[in-house]
């Protein structure tokens, strides 16, 4: 029966690589040597998926090919490229697509190391190909900057792992870091004693910009975070530290939990 080819152009290219002895026969043709070197071309298994964004679907189609590299198990995506106008971030896509890939292998196979995806892109238009191979082109004059941070390690900051004389030293996020790192503390008192006078601090010399929005935000946290007895702490201990504005906060905030507990006890 013959196949109708709804966008032969399109579409010839991912037909006829859905035959494996075409895809095998491709892969050994345009792979870089040294990833054929890895590849084990009997373990080529087509996949059922397309990763292509909506708005391309009428001028592209992909192929997807599971294999077994030598240490992993990895993929292979061929997209065919025929629009007239050459996108010039077919880069940026094609490590999105590779990314829907890896997430795709990690939900199916959520024990297993990330896949190795080995994008190609073939292109059969009139004009030239122009478009940047290297995604780091597309971040302009940034593109040093770019190569220094994409897909290096992240930064951590293990606030458990910092002393509290070291948080002391950043006045606004070392309070916040502070917070958190001795939200279950036992000693609730003396984290007050800690906190209070540094969120005193803060209003002080923020008092003209986020002083007083930094201090709500904090004396919020560590009221959702307290059990009723703390609750009841911590109002009396805001009287010797704290200003008339967040003491005023922090009664109407226990106003609210009178009330709410007399409705739970009617």
């Amino acid at each position: 029966m013959t196949t109708l080819i709804h966008q032969p152009n399109d579409k010839l290219f991912k037909l006829c690589l859905h035959e494996i002895i075409v895809a095998k026969e491709f892969f050994h043709a345009h792979l870089p040597t040294a990833i054929l070197k890895q590849v084990d071309m009997d373990t080529l298994e087509l996949q059922k998926e397309t990763f292509i964004d909506e708005a391309y679907k009428t001028t592209e189609a992909d192929v997807v090919y599971k294999v077994s590299f030598q240490k992993t198990t990895g993929y292979l995506y061929v997209l065919t490229e025929h629009q007239t106008n050459i996108d010039p971030w077919i880069a940026f896509r094609l490590l999105l697509y590779t990314t829907r890939i890896m997430e795709m292998h990690h939900k199916q196979n959520p024990t297993e190391p990330l896949p190795v995806v080995y994008p190609m892109v073939v292109y059969a238009g009139d004009k030239p190909w122009d478009a940047p191979l290297d995604i780091f082109q597309l971040f302009g004059e940034a593109e040093s900057l770019a190569k220094d941070t994409l897909l290096k390690p992240y930064q951590l900051w293990d606030i458990n792992q910092t002393s509290d004389d070291e948080l002391r030293q950043q006045l606004l996020s070392g309070l916040m870091a502070f917070s958190l790192k001795h939200r279950n503390t036992r000693d609730f008192e003396q984290f007050l004693k800690s906190c209070l006078p540094w969120m005193h601090e803060i209003e002080v010399q923020y008092e003209k910009t986020c002083g007083a929005t930094v201090s709500r935000i904090l004396i919020k946290y560590i009221i959702d975070n307290s059990p009723q007895g703390n609750k009841e702490l911590l109002v009396q201990t805001a009287q010797h530290y704290l200003s008339q504005t967040l003491q005023g906060d922090i009664m109407t905030i226990a106003q609210q939990w009178k009330e709410e507990g007399m409705q739970q006890g009617m």
